[in-house]
């Protein structure tokens, strides 16, 4: 249609143009521009009339109600039991206004309540009122969350008050022991509001008996006979549910398995050794091991020939443990073990040498201070580093959508210039006037601080400052990344940066994992930074058996020259990465590579240190009840559920309660055990212990406050009605976009320039007559 426009205005000014009367000069030029004048006013008219005829419109946005509704989601199962939870009065005060929907999730002893949540997802508000409990098999909150937010659904909830108090108890400890050894177990109370009594009984007698409000409860008992003995830990209360205040459990104390130790010393390891095992000592290795559940080699490695190397490949192959001790004759030249071990003679610079340091920090989510909780960590690292006299450089790196470099490399005395430039980073929150949450991209960062390490010579080391909220589908390939980077000689480390706004647990845990790949230290504060430097020892992998939930404190004289292999588990290494304690992922090889405390290591069998070689030794030994003839093993069972029995014998065994069926060298069968209290199947005792709907209770806030925060819901009070029904009506509200036709404005502008164009000719008639 604006196509016309071109030839009419041509047109017009042909007309204008061409004189169809002969004019004076004076009259002549007055007329010119009056024809100029003419045609701008016509050519504004018809180009007004043709813009209005192509229909034009304004887009204009309206909000309307839509359908409110409130979709309550109501948790029946039993540990709802400690609430006073008047769903249909709710329901009725709600629906008033607003129309509102019950569904239960729950009911019993089941509370699947993930799948139930994600079938809900469709409705795009839901009003939780359940105590937050997930059953273990259910889908994990984290996964609806994500959900959610693609569905576009506001997950709200209820704060739930106990009214009827309730405290569950358990106990956590090995199925076996081995005879005159300290047995430790744990007995760990749940949602004890307030001090309570608790007893516990090993083989009938009180080891434990007192008022305590711990959630958790070490206990150390040494069994001087073999058999079996029953544990009972009982809380002496009267709360909601007494079903939860007993717990059973059954330990099996064995004979000390065969050991056998290669040496030509006499250390610590033979105390060690001859206290926990039935240990042999030989300067010699034998021709036949089947006997021995595990073989320690202390600085005798070189001396291990061809043959004998083999025979160790065999034994570790069948599922028995190797555990070497290095020392002043270890690791020198190659020797006919290297193949099995987790490390090999190498050399990795620890003296004389810089330090490189690149900080990584976690800069997701809304960003509101100048400073934010990374920068702040980052700053208190640099206050020790600029105390320290070896050589260092510094670089700090920021990763959310992108990874932002903050600052480049600088030495440690620039380190007021890199807190300033730490101030002065613009963070983006808003994208047109939005606010953006951003995400916490740990792949993109190790990218960046892969490309910045190029050309570094030194001791290389990345710091990761993350809460560890890093999304699976991020964090699986920042692993995969991680390892990269560590086989490249860079250390990656993690601080411990705890959330307290949500669940810390698996947070947490995520943070370990980055250090534990990373071959680095898990940095508790800044201060342990410190250790980075020295030949103090840290924990490198906190996750594994051998050092899960130990602490050490004691630093080496000397240790061997080694590096991992690409199998390695490192566990625990110097400040600068040297490998001390070292087991293989596939089988039970394991190397202590430094001496057996004589010389060199002398505080790692301080007693305060000393469990970390027991954990290795046990770890080596393994099931005392593998290389038996015949052995019945079963597990605390819970009452009504599926239990395995298994069972190691020449033939499959006969009972009323199950069908055994060979699995392997053993048998197995399935019972499901009625009963609570102590069972017995083939003679052999275990413990039936209450239902898991009993253990886990109280109101699990935080993890309901994390799934109702991310999906931009709220925890309402039970009688907030007003702002539930708010919040309802808000999330139903749509925004509708609609066309509002505009062509008359046109045609209207172009009636009023026509007008003044005819009252000005008028005026000029007027003036030109007198």
């Amino acid at each position: 249609m604006m196509l016309l426009y071109i030839p009419i205005i041509i047109l017009l000014a042909v007309l204008l143009a061409i004189s169809f009367v002969k004019f004076e000069k004076e009259e002549k030029r007055s007329t010119i521009i009056y024809r100029i004048l003419l045609f701008l006013s016509r050519a504004i008219i018809f180009g007004l009339l043709v813009f209005a005829l192509t229909a034009p419109y304004i887009i204009k946005k309206e909000t309307t109600a839509g359908n409110p509704e409130i979709n309550i989601l109501y948790d029946n199962s039993s540990s709802m039991g400690l609430f006073d939870t008047n769903v249909l009065d709710l329901k009725k005060k709600l629906e008033k206004e607003i129309p509102t929907n019950i569904r239960m999730i729950g009911s019993g002893t089941t509370s699947m309540l993930g799948d139930e949540i994600f079938r809900e997802l469709h409705k795009k508000n839901i009003l939780l009122i359940t105590d937050g409990n997930n059953d273990e098999k259910s889908m994990d909150f984290k996964d609806i969350i994500t959900f959610a937010k693609k569905f576009n659904t506001t997950v709200n909830a209820i704060r739930l008050e106990e009214v009827n108090p309730d405290a569950s108890i358990e106990i956590k400890g090995p199925y076996s022991s081995i005879v005159d050894t300290d047995y430790v177990f744990n007995v760990y109370l749940r949602n004890a509001n307030k001090p309570v009594q608790l007893q516990v009984k090993v083989a009938g007698q009180a080891v434990y008996s007192k008022e305590t409000d711990e959630q958790e409860i070490q206990i150390k008992q040494k069994f001087t006979k073999v058999g079996s003995y029953k544990i009972e830990a009982e809380i002496l209360a009267d709360d909601k549910y007494d079903i939860n205040n007993h717990y059973y459990h059954v330990v099996d104390v064995v004979e000390k398995p065969k050991v056998l130790y290669l040496s030509d010393k006499t250390s610590y390891i033979d105390s060690i050794l001859y206290a926990r095992y039935n240990t042999q000592k030989t300067s010699t290795l034998p021709n036949d091991l089947s006997s021995y559940y595990s073989v320690v080699v202390n600085d005798k490695m070189d001396d291990i020939s061809y043959d004998q190397g083999k025979l160790l490949e065999s034994f570790t192959d069948d599922g028995n443990g190797l555990i070497v001790i290095g020392g002043e004759k270890s690791f020198l030249t190659n020797s006919n073990i290297d193949l099995l071990l987790p490390v090999k003679k190498g050399y990795m610079e620890e003296v004389g040498v810089d330090f490189n340091f690149l900080f990584l920090l976690d800069g997701s989510g809304y960003i509101s201070e100048k400073m934010t909780r990374e920068e702040k960590v980052t700053n208190d690292i640099l206050n020790y580093f600029i105390y320290r006299k070896e050589p260092i450089h510094i670089a700090v790196v920021m990763f959310a959508h992108i990874g932002d470099v903050i600052s480049d490399w600088k030495p440690k005395q620039q380190k007021d210039g890199i807190v300033k430039l730490m101030l002065e980073h613009k963070d983006i929150n808003e994208i047109g006037g939005i606010k953006w949450y951003r995400p916490a991209q740990l792949d993109i960062g190790l990218k960046q601080a892969d490309k910045m390490f190029a050309g570094m010579q030194g001791n290389n080391n990345i710091i990761v400052i993350s809460d560890g909220a890093i999304h699976e589908k991020i964090f699986t390939p920042s692993i995969e990344y991680i390892k990269s980077l560590r086989n490249k000689g860079i250390r990656v480390h993690s601080y411990n940066l705890k959330n307290d706004e949500y669940d810390d647990s698996p947070l947490k845990k995520t943070r370990q994992a980055i250090s534990t790949f990373g071959r680095g230290m898990f940095i508790e504060s800044p201060e342990e930074a410190n250790n980075l430097f020295e030949k103090n020892l840290i924990i490198s992998n906190p996750s594994h058996w051998i050092t899960q939930g130990l602490t050490i404190s004691a630093s080496l004289y000397k240790y061997n020259s080694v590096v991992p292999t690409a199998s390695a588990d490192v566990l625990v290494t110097t400040g600068t990465g040297i490998p001390i304690v070292s087991v293989n992922n596939y089988n039970k090889v394991g190397v202590i590579s430094t001496d057996d405390g004589k010389e060199w290591a002398q505080d790692m069998y301080l007693p305060k240190n000393i469990f970390l070689i027991y954990r290795v030794m046990d770890w080596g030994v393994g099931d005392p009840n593998r290389k038996r003839d015949t052995y019945i093993r079963i597990m605390d069972a819970i009452i009504n559920k599926e239990t395995k029995v298994e069972y190691k014998g020449k033939t499959a065994p006969k009972t009323a309660e199950c069908n055994f069926y060979a699995i392997e060298d053993y048998y197995e069968c399935i019972i499901v055990p009625n009963t609570i209290g102590f069972g017995t199947i083939l003679g052999k005792e275990f413990g039936v212990n209450y239902d898991l709907e009993y253990r886990n209770i109280g109101f699990n806030e935080n993890e309901i406050e994390q799934m109702t925060k991310e999906t931009g819901g709220s925890i309402f009070n039970p009688t907030d009605y007003s702002n539930i029904i708010k919040k309802a009506k808000d999330k139903a509200k749509i925004d509708v976009m609609t066309k509002q036709y505009i062509d008359w404005y046109f045609v209207i502008a172009a009636m009023v320039f026509f007008l003044i164009e005819v009252l000005i000719r008028r005026i000029k008639e007027k003036i030109k007559n007198g």
